[in-house]
């Protein structure tokens, strides 16, 4: 780290900022901000101000994955039968017991049906006497979280939830007998039975003959081989670049063993152990409203999680920061999560300057009357300004001097 003498540079960050922050876009709204710590602000306005932090939610929810679980966790789809086999003949049903995993045959439906056809030929099966059994048990009983917009829930971003999910629960191709909210990109209606009806028609295909129908309920089975997905930091690194509902709600039920009373709980523990003063939220996603967050709260979850700092988006290079602070002091130095619904426009993670030094920050806004392209300009030159300050000997931060 250089420190440097005020009178090599330019005028106050503090100063800067706050004329930023006029901003007339922000007129009305709640706005929480916080660079750098609440005991050691570079920058601070209203920090302990609560306000919806929709999508800035699934930091959180990663970080305690992070910590609870480890990255090298996998979620685990198992396979079970109800019988025992006479040569090749399960005499008895195939069931499919859902884990969890978001990322069942995510991309293509019928994938997951072809992993299950694998793992039943490596058992010398060639026959199944019973039913495909669906067994959803291990997951949340509602298919939406609490303070769930309902008039989002026929869009992609609002697939529904469950243990048992296949291809990303949302209508596409290999899923022409599963009932949706409207055709493809829609969500499924029943995303258990969907996994159930393909599993079997990949089951036929093989050539694997199948006595029974695909069903849904809750047998007695025992466990004959398992399907695993990739490692939580991978899973993690997708939900935080794209900003993916269905996988960061699997991940924060994953963390409470499937029950969303439990994952709260979890969270509000973690809450605790960095000295957080809100609640945990009520989802794992962001899509509830009922959840309420402030700059500092997330603040001190940012840099818990330091370890998920290049799970990021990148501005100007990845995921939901891409096409933000292109040509900027910012592009390149900041790693955020983003978080954005109808009036809410928030940005959490870690800004490094000129110096080198690397800032917690988190910019929160609610309420929001203004275009949401306003408030993204804004925030942008917010830490673009951040970005290209300096500390002095004296500890003050200060901006370059104008070329005038």
């Amino acid at each position: 780290m250089v420190l440097i003498a005020a009178s090599a540079w330019g005028a106050s960050l503090d100063r800067a900022l706050d004329e930023i922050l006029a901003d007339p876009a922000l007129e009305g709204a709640s706005v929480s901000v916080l660079v750098g710590t609440l005991d050691d602000p570079v920058y601070a306005r209203d920090p302990t101000r609560r306000v919806v932090p929709a999508s800035t939610t699934k930091l959180v929810t990663a970080t305690v994955a992070a910590r609870r679980l480890g990255l090298d966790r996998r979620f685990e789809t198992v396979l079970a039968a109800t019988g025992s086999t006479t040569g090749d003949v399960l005499v008895g049903d195939l069931v499919v017991v859902g884990g969890l995993d978001p990322s069942l045959g995510d991309g293509d439906p019928r994938e997951a049906g072809r992993r299950v056809v694998e793992q039943v030929r490596a058992l010398g099966i060639g026959a199944i006497e019973g039913d495909v059994v669906v067994d959803p048990s291990h997951g949340p009983r509602a298919p939406f979280g609490r303070g769930w917009m309902w008039d989002d829930l026929a869009d992609a971003y609002s697939a529904p939830v469950s243990a048992a999910n296949v291809g990303h629960n949302l209508a596409g191709e290999g899923t022409a007998r599963c009932a949706d909210r409207g055709g493809p990109g829609r969500p499924l209606l029943d995303p258990p039975s969907c996994l159930g009806s393909i599993v079997r028609e990949e089951l036929l295909a093989s050539g694997i003959t199948v006595g029974g129908t695909a069903v849904r309920r809750v047998p007695e089975a025992v466990e004959i081989a398992r399907l695993s997905s990739a490692p939580l930091g991978d899973l993690l690194a997708h939900t935080l670049e794209v900003s993916d509902n269905l996988y960061a709600e699997c991940v924060w039920l994953l963390v409470g063993d499937g029950d969303p009373a439990t994952a709260r709980a979890r969270v509000r523990e973690l809450m605790v152990e960095v000295g957080a003063s809100d609640d945990a939220p009520v989802d794992g996603s962001g899509l509830s409203r009922y959840s309420h967050l402030s700059a500092d709260s997330l603040v001190r979850v940012a840099i818990a999680g330091a370890e998920l700092r290049d799970r990021l988006p990148v501005a100007g290079r990845t995921g939901t920061l891409s096409g933000r602070m292109v040509g900027t002091p910012a592009e390149g130095r900041v790693v955020a999560k983003t978080g954005s619904m109808t009036g809410v426009r928030n940005l959490v993670g870690h800004v490094r300057t000129t110096d080198g030094q690397e800032l917690p920050f988190a910019f929160l806004i609610d309420g929001l009357r203004a275009p949401q392209a306003e408030a993204i300009a804004l925030q942008d030159r917010f830490l673009a300004t951040v970005a290209s300050a300096r500390r002095t000997r004296r500890g003050r931060w200060r901006l370059p001097p104008s070329d005038g």
